[in-house]
């Protein structure tokens, strides 16, 4: 008795070095070259409406800003005018699950006097106007988390400009930022986990599997999004768009919990697995009596880590 007490307080420190080693932390990276115009225009190319009569819009990169102006004979002012800097770029290939959030944003000032105009962001097609208030320095955010998800490693196009049935003046934008925010995974050796990008012997923050789980895919033990599987998330992200920093120590909570449980749960079937695949009938015997305590030791610790995390949760929400 002495000897399993031991063995199991010392994979409960396992589990604590598991979940200590190789977590997930949450990070946000801005991932457009040359964001906010330091080295000029680098990296960044200019659209603008231009006709043969010399009628235009014009587009300079200056003091750290995208300077664009109308130029039109007699003070007339410009008709259809248009004008947008733009960048191609690759997203990171990032796993989708661990993405939490993504915006593009800029920041602009309107001094144009103008008819219908419409300030945007515009990524690969999907796009959003602002509203704007001449005189005022203003920022526009655009949430492409979904856009995010669905095209990591794939190569995009980002814009942001204006256009106007008629304008004239000036118009500037001082930075455009395109941010993720993502759960980057870590440890202490190895590329991104044990063995692996972001677990053990394996990818995308699990034990033998991709997504955040063990053994599988999708935030859950055996499978996608749930206990084993089926429950939405009992051990497993959740995989939030909008995480607190409660529930971002809730889900450190749960990956101890259900990193030591697993643990516990294969002591309990390894003696029995040995036993059954035994030749000798004495030992598939006992395999055959011991499956039922594994059984109901199974069940206990899965809902005393359950219990465990339903208590630590409200503790730190202040539910009691």
């Amino acid at each position: 008795m002495k000897r399993i007490t031991t063995l199991l307080i010392s994979l409960l420190l396992i589990g604590m070095l598991v979940v200590g080693g190789a977590h997930a932390k949450i990070v946000t990276e801005q991932f457009l070259k040359n964001p906010s115009f330091d080295s000029g225009g680098g990296n960044w190319s200019v659209a603008r409406y231009h006709d043969y009569q010399g009628y235009y819009v014009g587009c300079v990169f200056q003091n750290g800003e995208a300077y664009f102006w109308t130029h039109s004979h007699y003070g007339e002012g410009v008709e259809y005018a248009y004008a947008y800097i733009y960048q191609y770029l690759t997203l990171p290939d990032i796993n989708s699950t661990l993405i939490k959030s993504a915006t593009l944003s800029m920041k602009y000032y309107n001094s144009l006097y103008s008819q219908s105009l419409r300030i945007y962001l515009d990524i690969s097609g999907t796009k959003q106007y602002f509203p704007t208030t001449r005189g005022k320095w203003e920022i526009g955010t655009m949430n492409i988390t979904s856009f995010v998800k669905k095209y990591v490693g794939k190569r995009v196009e980002v814009k942001a400009g204006w256009s106007s049935g008629w304008a004239s003046g000036h118009f500037y934008i001082d930075w455009v930022y395109l941010n993720i925010t993502y759960n980057k995974q870590s440890s202490s050796g190895g590329s991104g986990g044990w063995w692996g990008g972001g677990g053990w012997s394996g990818g995308g923050g699990s034990w033998s599997g991709g997504g955040g789980s063990w053994w599988g895919g999708g935030s859950s033990w055996h499978g996608g999004g749930g206990f084993f599987g089926i429950l939405g998330g009992w051990f497993g992200h959740t995989g939030a768009v909008n995480q607190t920093y409660v529930e971002y120590e809730v889900e450190r909570m749960q990956e101890l919990l259900s990193i030591t449980g697993g643990i516990i749960i294969s002591i309990l079937w390894v003696n029995v697995a040995v036993n059954y695949f035994s030749s000798d009938p004495d030992k598939k015997k006992k395999a055959k009596e011991k499956s039922l305590n594994a059984f109901v030791g199974t069940i206990i610790v899965a809902i005393a880590v359950l219990g465990a995390m339903w208590i630590i949760a409200g503790w730190l929400v202040g539910a009691w």
